[in-house]
């Protein structure tokens, strides 16, 4: 498993009391991977925060690929609101003449 260093810009002179913290974190196996990616925002001086996550995912074995995403989101700014969303994506290779692909959002 790999990880990617936190950022954060506290020590910025221009950060006005902003902080964000971002964090990404992968497993890769033999056929196949998933990853997740972190991010953190507050904006005291809007009155905004927000929490985004989102995993990724994909598998590869001969004929057939798997890969898609999950997104979560939340917001605050005067009114919290949740987001989610995701993609699918399917595609099957038997040969160089016939091709299957799918595609979900």
């Amino acid at each position: 498993m790999s990880t990617s260093p936190r950022v954060s810009d506290d020590d910025s002179s221009d950060a006005k009391g902003k902080q964000f913290v971002s964090k990404r974190w992968l497993y890769k196996g033999e056929n196949g991977y998933v990853g997740q990616r972190l991010n953190w925002i507050d904006r005291p001086t809007i009155n905004r925060r927000a929490l985004t996550s989102a995993i990724d995912y994909g598998y590869d074995e001969n004929d057939l690929r798997l890969n898609g995403t999950f997104v979560y989101s939340n917001v605050e700014h005067d009114v919290e609101l949740d987001g989610l969303g995701a993609t699918f994506n399917l595609n099957y290779r038997r040969s160089r003449q016939w091709k299957t692909k799918l595609n979900l959002t």
